[in-house]
């Protein structure tokens, strides 16, 4: 299996669709060019810029990548398990970058 253990795609697609308006931007710019690298597991890293508030940041990375899912269930699935890695479908994985959007709970999100 391919993996490629950290890309900003979150941080694209929520300003592509929380800023600018865009919809279905994971299947149509996003999805071809994980296709074609053949992989299998994509590790979706949560970033806040620094200065901005970080929980909402986040927040918002976490509503596109949930809305990526929901919108490509034939193409993607969520890692959660090491069984979810036996899915034929590209996988999606969130990292978390950083803790500030976390404000000191480890619970927070």
């Amino acid at each position: 299996m391919i993996a490629d253990a950290h890309l900003d795609l979150l941080l694209e697609l929520a300003h592509r669709e929380l800023r600018r308006g865009e919809t279905g931007t994971f299947a149509r710019h996003w999805l071809p060019k994980l296709r074609a690298g053949g992989l299998g597991l994509q590790v979706c890293a949560l970033y806040a810029d620094p200065g901005t508030d970080a929980r909402a940041e986040v927040l918002g990375q976490i509503e596109v990548f949930e809305r990526a899912l929901a919108q490509n269930p034939d193409d993607v699935v969520a890692v959660r398990s090491r069984a979810d890695l036996d899915d034929p479908r590209l996988g999606l994985m969130l990292a978390l970058e950083g803790c500030d959007a976390l404000g000191g709970d480890p619970g927070a999100l």
